[in-house]
């Protein structure tokens, strides 16, 4: 099993909406591709001096290194990953076997 964690800065103008929709898109890849076993999206609820300006994140479940591997390139996942990326300043992203 491996986690996939991503943490992000929205823009500015970056609305709530917008991050609603991305949250719906991000969820969704779960039923488009195979290998990913849970999703979860949330805010930052710790101290926000400690978040060093990330300020939303999600954590996707995929059952073997192989199904993230096959996620990367993946047309649905690029494509969310570019409406991602025109919503964020900052991305992090970190990967780690469980």
């Amino acid at each position: 099993m491996v986690l996939h964690i991503l943490l992000l800065t929205p823009k500015p103008d970056a609305s709530d909406e917008d991050l609603a929709k991305l949250d719906t898109q991000l969820g969704g890849l779960r039923d488009q591709i195979d290998g990913i076993t849970q999703y979860h999206w949330g805010g930052n609820v710790g101290p926000a001096e400690r978040a060093q300006g990330y300020t939303h994140g999600f954590v996707m479940t995929f059952e073997s290194r192989d199904a993230l591997a096959a996620y990367g390139p993946h047309p649905d996942h690029q494509k969310v990953a570019g409406y991602l990326r025109s919503l964020s300043d900052q991305v992090l992203v970190f990967d780690i076997e469980a």
